[in-house]
Parts: C-alpha cells; structure tokens; sequence
C-alpha cells in the first residue's frame, strides 16, 4: 500500500479534501506541543517589588533593606523597595491588595497589617487577604517609666496606680495600636489603673517621658531604647515576654511571679497575596530565610537588639493564624471597632 505523507499532494487527489487533512494534520500537530506561557517562566523572570507599609528609614524598612543583598543573589533578579506609608499601614497592604498573586509584589509590614481593619473604616482589606512568606526579625516589648519613678518595683507601681484617682498614665501610639493593646491588656493582667494617653508616634512618647510628662509606655527593645536605659534618661520595669532579653538582662520579666505569661513584641514580616503559588512561596521563604542567616543580618539584628525571626512556611501559617486570632480576641476584650 502507497503511504503520502500528509503535505504531499497525490495524483489525482482531490484538493479540497487534501487541505482539509493538512489542516486537522497541524492542528493535530499543535495541541501535541508542550504549551507555552508566561506563567510557565521560571521564577523570578523580572525584577520583584517589596512595597514597604512605612516611611523609609523607619524600623521596618530598615530590616527590608538588610536582606536585599542576599536576597537578590538568591533570586538571581533586583529586589526593589517602594515606601507607601500612611493610614498605620493600610495604604501600602490595600495597594498590595490590589496586585497580582505572581509574587512579584510583595508587602512589608508589621503588627498593624492584623490590627489596622479592627480599628480604621478606612483600612479596607482583611488580614486573611495576605499570606505571611515568613517574619524577618521582632522586638520584645518592655514596659518603661519616667525618670522620676526612678527605683519603683513594679509592685509599687501598681499600688501607685490604686492610690491615684484615674491611675498612672501611660502612652500609646493610638487607639488599636499594638501598644494600646499591650497597655489595656497588661493593665487588666496585673491590677493596675491606667489612663491612657494617644500619640501620633514613638518619637514624642520618648520626649515625654523623658521630661516627665507622662508615666508609663510600652516601647520595643531597640537599639535606642536600651541606650537610654543605661543613660538613666527612661527607667525600664519588665519585659512583655517569656525570657529575659540579653541586652537588658538584669531586667525581669513582667510575668515573673505569677501563674501565667504576659508575651507582646512587634515584628516585621515579609508577605505575598493569600494565592501565591505554591511553589513561589516556598522559592520566597527559602531565600528569605537564607538572607536572616548572613553575618551581616546577624550583626545588624544584634546592634539593634532585634532577634531574627525566620520561619518555614507551614510554620508560617500557624503563626499567622494565631497572632489573627489573638489580636481579634483582644479588640473583642477590650471593644474596639473601626472608626
């Protein structure tokens, strides 16, 4: 029997038909292909965005730079960062919010991407819209006091605040902010009376204290906090947390004494669209987690009395899951609604 291959045009076939089988033959030939797209590209194939929630040269954005040496390196593309501060971080996490979930634009943030929608109508995303890569590094909180209460044990503290008609105040960064939270919480969990005072930020709380405006606040362990504890400028009277800090070790914890933990610390964390890909999540965290490894991160953590804070991915999630669930619990405690 003759065989024709399918473009060859036999002897006295009819043409019309002959088309007909070359068409189907190409089509056939077609879908037997391996498919090709842009989402099959390896990632990443282009540069990767990290739009920070704060203003830079803020803490947050600190600790983002820090990584992107060996961040790039591991990508094998540039890593830039966009600041978009503002509205305590909604700005940036509604603007991430709104990009695609290839994992080229990812968010940098902290405590406030949960607490933000628990408190700001205007903070128009849920928590569970993003999905934590890993967090980079946290801060314990401590609870501090002005210079003129000077050598008060947290047990005078608390009788002080008892003898005083609205008790002693304390500053916080807001309402709904993580310190706040850590004031109201802490207030119930020990006994004391507080009145607390808001502030549009960290830097005016320092000044008051320092001059002996306002009695108590909860502030991060950093690099600047601790030096004005050894200076004697703010007095410092526990720390939120379940083992003492290596930078200010002769400070107790606030737990110590009684039958349960008292754990705030705020952190910064690295996230993407809750539908990354799988497989881009995991690429994320590895090399992310790779970059909190470097002597240089190490040091840097180190000179701020931060504590690097990689996590795996499934570690990750329950992380995540749980501060959710905890920071809901607390707004609920103490009700807190947007506004």
């Amino acid at each position: 029997m003759l065989i024709h291959h399918p473009l060859t045009l036999p002897v006295g076939s009819n043409i019309s038909a002959w088309l007909k089988a070359v068409i189907l033959s190409l089509i056939a030939t077609a879908f037997s292909l391996p498919q090709i797209s842009a989402g099959s590209e390896p990632y990443p194939s282009k540069p990767v965005v990290v739009k920070v929630a704060f203003p830079a040269g803020g803490g947050v954005d600190g600790v983002v730079r820090q990584i992107l040496p060996s961040l790039q390196n591991s990508l094998g593309q540039p890593v830039v960062v966009e600041n978009l501060p503002g509205v305590g971080g909604a700005i940036g996490a509604m603007n991430v919010a709104r990009a695609s979930s290839d994992g080229y634009t990812l968010l940098a943030h902290a405590n406030d991407l949960i607490l933000a929608p628990l408190v700001l109508a205007s903070a128009q995303y849920k928590a569970s819209d993003f999905r934590l890569i890993t967090p980079l590094a946290r801060g314990d909180f401590m609870l501090v006091a002005r210079p003129g209460l000077a050598g008060k044990q947290l047990k005078d503290l608390i009788e002080l605040s008892k003898s005083l008609q609205g008790g002693l105040s304390i500053a916080h960064q807001g309402l709904g902010s993580l310190s706040h939270l850590a004031s109201e919480d802490f207030a119930q969990f020990a006994g004391m009376r507080i009145t607390g005072v808001p502030y549009k930020g960290g830097a005016p709380i320092i000044q008051d204290l320092i001059g002996n405006h306002v009695d108590l606040a909860f502030l991060p362990v950093a690099a600047n906090s601790v030096s004005m504890i050894k200076e004697g400028r703010i007095v410092a009277i526990g720390i939120a947390s379940t083992q003492r800090n290596a930078e200010i070790p002769d400070v107790a914890l606030l737990s110590e004494g009684r039958d349960r933990s008292f754990e705030y610390s705020s952190w910064t964390v690295i996230m993407a669209k809750r539908d990354i890909p799988e497989s881009v999540a995991e690429k994320l965290n590895l090399a992310i987690r790779k970059a909190l490894e470097t002597p240089e991160f190490q040091k840097f953590a180190k000179d701020s009395a931060a504590k690097p804070f990689g996590m795996s991915l499934k570690e990750a999630d329950a992380f995540y899951a749980s501060a959710i669930k905890q920071y809901a619990d607390t707004a609920v405690k103490f009700k807190l609604q947007p506004q």
